[in-house]
């Protein structure tokens, strides 16, 4: 305990010495650059084609990292329709363009940020869930950590699941922002490692030196991937977006306070158009009413069902039972909380500790927490 507590203090004086993140050439125009950026994406966006509907007008979930979102889709969006009706699986590098370009399926979720948009017919309804800043950066930083961990270890990141329609579980490497942080998490666990064994000795997954948490928050990839990763992503200006302009709009957040209200107050009214044309919002502290507002949108009932199988080998496109969607979530809820369990005590066993848990969030200091919310001042006010 004593331990933990000294190793948190200087994870805040780390974090208070930081150096802030270096301006772009011009800060100028960056909040006229932003509104620039959003209203040409709303222009791409409403140019969209509209297409036939096979069943119903099609779903985007727009997949924010660590916001529940795994949760959102497996347990509700996947029950909800038949399994003829779901996209193929899009967290693999193109799979959004990919499932894009398919007819017949009206169900799609990625990380894919709003630039996707675009491709989809006129007419799809987003999902989108948004989480406190604080809690999602944490969150991101233990799951980067617990992969990079399993990965050195050659511990599989995910149990073998049973196929579903979608196809098999895409590999965490492969995943935006995941395929970017993991290796970055992995090598920096490894370098410390190193310096902590004799000169030429192999780092084992015993030898693994867990990542601080300020290196981490620091760090220009996370400010690239992670801080204010909803506001861009609803934007559409993540460094995976298709929209020209996107890069200046993740340089002026970060660097502009008045620049980052601007991308918020976008993202704000975007999202609000969003609820009211067939999508919905959700709040991953209320994953309840998150649940129901997206049944309401879609007209869904959570108590009278139906309830599809999550593979069309197990039933083809015979509902499980037509009375209980909400109860089948609850029970998929709970199995997907137990295998996040398993996997961190797999990773925990590998570093001789959770990278962070509840206790080290419990005891974060106050420099690294204000730290933590200055670098998503954009996040901060849209959340």
């Amino acid at each position: 305990m004593r331990a933990l507590r000294l190793l948190l203090a200087l994870m805040g004086a780390a974090a208070a010495a930081a150096a802030t993140i270096p301006a772009p050439s011009s800060l100028a125009t960056c909040v006229d650059d932003v509104i620039a950026f959003a209203r040409d994406a709303d222009v791409a966006i409403a140019a969209a084609q509209p297409a036939p509907f096979a069943v119903r007008p099609p779903l985007f979930h727009l997949h924010v990292p660590r916001t529940a979102g795994r949760t959102l889709h497996g347990c509700l969006l996947t029950l909800a329709v038949p399994p003829s009706e779901r996209c193929a699986r899009a967290y693999g590098p193109g799979g959004g363009a990919r499932a894009a370009k398919a007819s017949g399926c009206t169900v799609l979720a990625s990380h894919d940020d709003a630039s996707l948009l675009p491709l989809l017919p006129a007419g799809t309804g987003v999902i989108v869930q948004i989480r406190h800043p604080l809690a999602r950066v944490l969150s991101a930083y233990e799951f980067a950590a617990e992969s990079a961990a399993l990965a050195a270890a050659g511990v599989a990141a995910e149990a073998p699941k049973a196929p579903r329609s979608g196809g098999p579980r895409t590999p965490v490497a492969v995943v935006w922002p995941w395929s970017y942080l993991v290796p970055w998490v992995r090598g920096e666990m490894e370098q410390g490692g190193a310096q902590c064994e004799t000169k030429g000795a192999t780092v084992g997954p015993s030898q693994l030196k867990p990542l601080p948490l300020h290196t981490f928050v620091d760090s220009p990839l996370v400010a690239d991937l992670i801080h204010n990763g909803a506001t861009l992503q609803v934007l559409g200006a993540t460094n995976g977006s298709r929209a020209r302009g996107a890069a200046r709009v993740r340089e002026c957040v970060a660097a502009s306070p008045a620049a980052a209200s601007a991308a918020a107050d976008a993202a704000e009214a975007r999202l609000r158009r969003w609820a009211t044309t067939g999508g919905a919002i959700g709040v991953s502290e209320r994953l309840d009413e998150s649940v129901g507002a997206v049944a309401a949108a879609r007209g869904w009932s959570l108590s009278r069902g139906p309830a599809w199988p999550p593979s069309s080998l197990a039933n083809g496109d015979k509902p499980l039972d037509v009375h209980k969607l909400g109860s089948a979530f609850r029970q998929c809820e709970g199995r997907t909380r137990d295998r996040s369990g398993r996997r961190r005590e797999r990773a925990a066993r590998v570093l001789g500790a959770a990278p962070l848990g509840a206790e080290g969030r419990a005891l974060l200091p106050a420099e690294l927490r204000a730290r933590i919310l200055a670098l998503n001042a954009a996040d901060v006010r849209l959340h």
